[in-house]
């Protein structure tokens, strides 16, 4: 007979209980009957004899958990008296600032939803805005201007506007030398104020002047339910950066992956007294998961970066010394770049980095390198941890916003050591939570056996509830395999490895046809690529036209014979999958160990700016000449797809 946890998930996620091992059963009925409440009073619950350690550091100010409590409990009175209540949207577009958590927790507390948007396009801002059902939006003074226009074509009658300024000591940034260069740090909530024609503007002490002066206690609300919805985030634009999808989360994503960052559960040892930077916009659930709500069920710090730009990462691991900080490995690479080449820099350490972590996208066994001698340059990880553990290398976070975190590695070239990588000549891939379950299914739907790719598709207590307003894509979300079971679709090739961990390789949908109508995976092409470690720092293989232009960057401080590199390229493809895809390179573009590659709005790589250049007069080509008498049979690529069977929820 099914029990209670067991019927839950499988309504929900259409989680398979009984495949979970005991321990991890455990972990979920611990959620499920000891966790059934709001976001907000699970963590208080978590944090209430730890109320003396500091929560919150930002740039300067240190606020513990006993205070973070209060302002909780101080911003939920002011926001009822605004019309928050259950099941009410708040539209909120913030830098990460104490303002940001106070308010998000004082929603949930509530128990409304706080919609967290970005400066995306202009019409879409508006459209998000007019799709909660309240008559203000609630803003950073330093996004206010990214979204000015679109606030003014918007129903609201009201801007509360908190300064990145509210909550430094007297006001002032004892950083301001290094930051006015990126941002100035000044008060700005009066000046929009007196040049806002048509709408009210408060500030941060408007909206507590509301407040009851003895704000009812976070023990004394509603404890809510773990599967109200609480959160609205979006994608993190890698199809549509100007229209992102907007994500729907229950309480339960974060209540859960909070319990399983326990030692019982985690494997990990008791992390208290540590710090974690929260960098990453606070549009994307990443941000607001990973780098503030589960450091937080750990006891820790977070420290509250609002300053997001690549330039400045270096600057902020100076002023936060976070012990942990997860990142897109652009960032983390351009954060490489500034140590090895910018003369400011060269005696950059970084002794209190524990675990540097690279999120969101794969890096290349080049990045990995280059990345890897930068932080043992910079003695990461010294201050805290012994040798041969420090200086640490790399760390491998992986997840996505639909579902959450679902792997994590740390520290994997030292993981690659273990003898069943090293013999076998491989690498250890991501290592998946517990909670998650995965397979990887090939075209008609069937799972396959370790060590073969095919689609990956998962099933998480942590996954979202749905797209907002967007019933196909929400359809599409999910896939059913030949058995008839109800999978999310990680829309990824993917392999699972003989020892269990895991290999993301692509992006469904990045593949050429070739004449007999099979696919070629842009993967494929891109594992020939980047096996030469010694000159290739980064890469990226675009289809343009069904065409293909292999973007290179070299790794710094080599000779490069390009011609030589870019033949030896065509010839590792050739050998591999004959000369039809090797005929398909269209070209190469090199980028500059100044220029690197774009980003994009979050962070990551922009495969889209590459795709838009297309074939620009910066590509160029090498003549190759395979050897005629060279034989092999090649392996079978992957046939045009038939139909995915997409079910409604």
């Amino acid at each position: 007979m099914e029990n209670l946890t067991e019927k839950r998930l499988k309504e929900l996620f259409g989680i398979e209980f009984k495949r979970y091992p005991k321990k991890i059963q455990n972990g979920l009925e611990d959620v499920e009957l000891n966790h059934n409440r709001s976001w907000i009073v699970d963590l208080y619950e978590k944090n209430k004899n730890n109320l003396d350690t500091v929560a919150l550091f930002y740039r300067g100010t240190k606020i513990t958990y006993r205070e973070l409590f209060k302002q909780v409990e101080v911003f939920a009175s002011a926001l009822s008296q605004k019309g928050v209540k259950k099941g009410s949207e708040v539209p909120m577009c913030m830098s990460p600032c104490p303002e940001f958590i106070y308010t998000i927790m004082a929603v949930n507390l509530l128990g409304a939803k706080i919609n967290c948007f970005g400066a995306f396009d202009k019409d879409y801002v508006t459209e998000i805005i007019n799709g909660c059902d309240m008559n203000f939006i609630i803003c950073t003074d330093d996004q206010y201007e990214n979204i000015r226009e679109s606030i003014n074509n918007s129903k609201v009658n009201e801007i509360v506007m908190y300064s990145l300024t509210d909550s430094l000591i007297n006001g002032q940034d004892p950083y301001i030398e290094i930051d006015e260069q990126f941002y100035d740090f000044i008060n700005k909530v009066d000046i929009y104020r007196s040049e806002q024609q048509n709408l009210k503007v408060s500030s941060k002490l408007d909206l507590l002047n509301l407040a009851n002066p003895n704000p009812k206690k976070i023990t004394e609300y509603d404890k809510g339910n773990i599967d109200d919805e609480f959160l609205i985030t979006y994608s993190s634009g890698s199809t549509n950066h100007k229209r992102p999808k907007a994500i729907v989360h229950r309480n339960r994503s974060l209540v859960t992956i909070g319990r399983f960052q326990d030692p019982d559960l985690s494997g990990l040892p008791e992390m208290k007294g540590l710090v974690g930077e929260m960098i990453i916009p606070t549009h994307s659930n990443t941000s607001i998961i990973s780098s503030m709500s589960d450091v937080l069920y750990k006891g820790c710090t977070v420290a509250l970066e609002p300053i997001y730009n690549p330039d400045f990462l270096i600057y902020s691991l100076a002023i936060n010394k976070p012990n942990y900080i997860s990142i897109s490995r652009n960032m983390i690479v351009n954060l490489c770049k500034q140590i090895y080449s910018n003369e400011k820099f060269k005696n950059f350490k970084m002794p209190y980095m524990m675990m540097l972590t690279s999120v969101g996208e794969p890096t290349s066994i080049g990045e990995e390198k280059f990345i890897n001698k930068m932080m043992r340059k910079a003695k990461c990880g010294t201050g805290k941890l012994p040798f041969p553990l420090s200086p640490v290398p790399l760390s491998i976070g992986g997840g996505d916003c639909e579902r959450g975190g679902m792997f994590f590695t740390p520290y994997r070239s030292l993981q690659d050591l273990n003898p069943k990588y090293k013999l076998n000549k491989g690498r250890c891939g991501l290592k998946v939570y517990g909670m998650v379950q995965l397979a990887v299914l090939d075209q008609q739907g069937n799972e396959l056996p370790k060590g073969q790719i095919g689609r990956l598709v998962a099933k998480t207590p942590t996954t979202m509830k749905e797209y907002k307003d967007n019933e196909e894509a929400t359809a599409n979300f999910y896939i059913r395999d030949a058995k008839g079971e109800l999978w999310s679709d990680c829309n990824v090739y993917a392999v699972i490895e003989k020892y269990g961990t895991l290999e993301v390789l692509e992006r469904v949908g990045k593949e050429i046809i070739l004449e007999d109508g099979s696919k070629l995976p842009l993967f494929y092409i891109g594992k020939e690529v980047e096996k030469d470690t010694k000159h290739i720092l980064s890469y990226e293989v675009v289809n343009v036209d069904n065409e293909i232009i292999i973007h290179l960057e070299f790794q710094p401080g080599r000779k490069n014979n390009i011609e030589k590199i870019l033949i030896g390229i065509k010839e590792r493809i050739f050998k591999k999958y004959g000369i039809e895809a090797v005929d398909k390179i269209k070209g190469f573009r090199i980028h500059s160990f100044e220029e690197g590659f774009p980003y994009n709005s979050s962070g990551k790589r922009s495969y889209q700016a590459l795709l838009e250049e297309g074939v620009s007069e910066k590509c160029f080509d090498v003549t190759y000449q395979p050897d005629k008498n060279y034989k092999k049979s090649y392996p079978a690529l992957i046939p045009v797809e038939k139909e995915k069977i997409f079910v409604k929820r």
